[in-house]
């Protein structure tokens, strides 16, 4: 369901499990689901609470490489919430994102490859938002490394996007950002090329 976009359908499923089953295992992967059906919903508060009980369930088990998965979920979903909070509170947990991603990068190597990953993405999330987009782009290139060999088709296709969007607007300039937000890329045999185009060096 989760992979189909059936983000409601998701929760009211993994909360069901949750609440007839005692089984610590399988609380592992539902609550990861739930939290991330929530933050695809917007739902960042509910979704952070669940992460955050994911986060400690790992860790009071002794089970590392489930710890590390939900530890970088958790600061996943805490820094895009950042976004909807005053610039104080922001800067906050948007440095609070930054130090987990930073732990489950150094702890993770060995254990965890998908976190290793996760870890290296979130950090370049947070170099984007910061707009030093050569140190992005560096992070997000070796987890897409790391996601290539591993097969994670659904990261993969996610995190294309995010590192083509910034070589877009790293390499273009300035005065074709609005044609590109109205017309999108276009070839420039297109009907709607930039019949204004200025190259970078201009």
């Amino acid at each position: 369901l989760f992979r189909l976009g059936k983000y409601k359908e998701t929760e009211v499923l993994c909360k069901d499990i949750l609440c007839n089953t005692v089984s610590n295992k399988l609380h592992y992967g539902i609550l990861y689901y739930l939290s991330s059906a929530l933050y695809f919903q917007a739902d960042y508060l509910e979704a952070l609470n669940h992460a955050h009980r994911g986060m400690l369930l790992g860790y009071k088990s002794g089970d590392i490489v489930y710890y590390m998965n939900a530890l970088i979920n958790y600061a996943s979903i805490s820094f895009v919430y950042a976004s909807t909070l005053d610039e104080k509170q922001e800067k906050k947990l948007i440095s609070n994102a930054e130090r987990k991603y930073r732990y489950g990068l150094q702890h993770s190597s060995g254990i965890s490859v998908e976190a290793h990953a996760n870890a290296l993405w979130g950090l370049g999330e947070i170099e984007h938002y910061r707009n030093n987009y050569n140190e992005a782009l560096a992070y997000l290139e070796k987890a897409l490394e790391i996601l290539l060999k591993i097969g994670n088709s659904y990261a993969i296709n996610q995190l294309e996007k995010t590192i083509a969007d910034i070589k877009l607007y790293r390499m273009t300039h300035i005065d074709n950002i609005p044609h590109i937000l109205q017309y999108g890329v276009v070839h420039s045999s297109s009907p709607d090329q930039n019949p204004g185009y200025v190259s970078i060096g201009d």
